[in-house]
């Protein structure tokens, strides 16, 4: 069996999320999405971050048909160059504190993109 330092599963996100990242009360422009867990989220940026650097996150997706809004504590684990896009950077944040009803939203949307992705997979081995 494979090590894993990672506690929570990662669920990839391809379709644009609404994020608000402020790291040091300086707000990141233009934040991408690339994965999430229960235990942090991984997000391209055109800047750098350095490592232990706490902030906040603001996380809006739909789902099921309603607009969740997610807000959690964060501190930055790694920052290094991309390798999907040349002019931006990947960091990576743990998510340090959410309130006990933002954890049931993060559920949900994290549910919901698994959903997504396995109803995907489905139809496309229909085609």
């Amino acid at each position: 069996m494979a090590y894993t330092r990672r506690n929570y599963p990662r669920v990839n996100f391809d379709e644009p999320v609404t994020l608000i990242v402020k790291i040091n009360d300086q707000q990141i422009v233009e934040p991408v999405l690339n994965n999430m867990s229960m235990g942090g989220i991984c997000i391209s940026i055109k800047g750098t971050i350095e490592p232990n650097q706490k902030g906040v996150i603001e996380i809006m997706q739909e789902c099921d048909n309603e607009l969740l809004n997610v807000k959690a504590e964060i501190i930055t684990r790694w920052c290094k160059p991309s390798r999907k896009e040349t002019d931006k950077n990947t960091f990576g944040a743990q998510f340090t504190y959410y309130s006990p009803l933002d954890l049931q939203k993060l559920a949900r949307i994290i549910l919901g993109q698994v959903r997504k992705q396995q109803e995907d997979e489905f139809q496309s081995s229909l085609a």
